[in-house]
């Protein structure tokens, strides 16, 4: 159980957690975790974001103060546009309470089960979550309304509505055995209250949360045409990234294996080379690579376009021209994709894509293509090269 006097482990692993092996649907996960990113201004780098969640993280395993913090930290948070002091120590403190309330509830949802006869099957296991709020002035209607609620730990309205729900709640949940409520004199809730508001970290709102952000934005920027055409661009393109997920989402798990799917455009300063402009994938290749890569999942292949925008270095295969290997990262991490040009019917297609976490093993892999096939592209050191035949 948590307390004041060591380490919050809980609240650490829930911190470092969001780095995506580590959760149960990494590529839901990874994908949420992508699109909230992008839409934060100020913050729109994975990088920067991992970044300071390990350096939180690491302030609560030392029991760093927020100044403390912030000047261990100089360097990460300077050149940062949006670093004033009021913004970063909100940033600093919710991040702590949510990683604190994340944890305390990893504690409360290990807590072995104990049935009684009044239990309902499949969703009661003895235990029971109780939303609280701080009642006064400052409470937000849209909490005030959940105060009170009592639910077992595992129904599903806890998956969005686990503190904090927002900048700055100060709610928390309690857990009470079915004991304890009967002591108490605390019925369970017949149903989950109604409310508009929803933790919006959780990866199942994801796409609504942001949809209400984008449209408060458009709201207030109403007035300013170049910001209202930035957020419609920003909102074109979440949408764009959502599409693409799902559909790969799918065929990742589909059972026909001959479905396929377009990916996305092949960037103009490619398409001389590969003579067409789509790339396009079928669910037989992914089914392929599940066993031999599983590092790579459906989140991994939606981010092939932009592998293609970002290439590190091109090569072509002396043995077998249908074969091209990009290298390029993308979130922190190396990719070695393989295309195959289907010249007779000017299609390209996925072949394989590898993730490659390590700065010597990516090293090790361009010396391995430098030997055996032909380097045409390097990034900011252009290399002519002839269009495929």
């Amino acid at each position: 159980m948590l307390d004041f006097t060591t380490p919050p482990l809980q609240a650490i692993a829930y911190l470092l957690s969001k780095k995506p092996l580590a959760l149960r649907d990494k590529a839901d996960f990874r994908h949420h975790t992508a699109q909230t990113a992008f839409t934060i201004s100020g913050i729109t780098n994975i990088d920067r974001l991992s970044a300071f969640q390990n350096s939180i993280a690491l302030a609560m395993l030392k029991g760093q103060s927020f100044s403390e913090w912030k000047k261990a930290n100089a360097n990460l948070i300077e050149g940062w546009e949006g670093a004033n002091p009021k913004r970063l120590k909100k940033i600093y403190a919710h991040n702590l309470k949510n990683a604190y309330a994340s944890g305390r509830k990893m504690e409360m949802m290990s807590r072995p089960a104990f049935k009684t006869p009044k239990d309902r099957e499949g969703i009661e296991d003895g235990w029971f979550f109780r939303f609280s709020c701080v009642l006064d002035s400052a409470t937000r209607p849209t909490h005030r309304v959940l105060h009170g609620t009592i639910l077992p730990r595992n129904h599903s309205f806890w998956d969005t509505h686990t503190p904090p729900l927002d900048w700055g709640c100060r709610c928390r949940i309690d857990i009470f055995s079915s004991y304890d409520l009967e002591q108490k004199g605390w019925t369970p809730s017949s149903t989950p209250p109604i409310s508009s508001i929803a933790n919006p970290f959780a990866s199942s709102s994801t796409s609504s949360h942001l949809a209400q952000i984008i449209a408060k934005k458009l709201e207030a920027h109403s007035h300013n045409k170049t910001a209202s055409k930035a957020l419609h661009s920003l909102q074109t393109e979440l949408k764009k990234r959502e599409k693409t997920f799902r559909a790969l989402r799918r065929l990742y798990d589909s059972p026909d294996l001959k479905t396929p799917y377009s990916i996305g455009s092949i960037p103009s300063t490619l398409t001389s080379l590969l003579g067409t402009k789509e790339v396009g994938i079928v669910a037989d290749t992914m089914r392929r690579h599940k066993s031999k890569h599983p590092e790579i999942d459906a989140f991994d292949y939606s981010l092939i376009p932009y592998i293609l925008e970002n290439i590190d270095s091109l090569y072509t295969d002396p043995k077998d021209e249908r074969y091209l290997i990009l290298i390029s990262k993308k979130f922190d991490r190396h990719y070695r994709l393989a295309l195959k040009h289907i010249k007779e019917k000017n299609e390209i297609w996925v072949s394989s894509l590898v993730g490659i976490d390590s700065e010597k093993k990516i090293l090790r892999e361009k010396r391995k293509l430098e030997r055996n096939k032909t380097l045409v592209v390097v990034k900011d050191r252009p290399t002519p090269y002839a269009p495929m035949r």
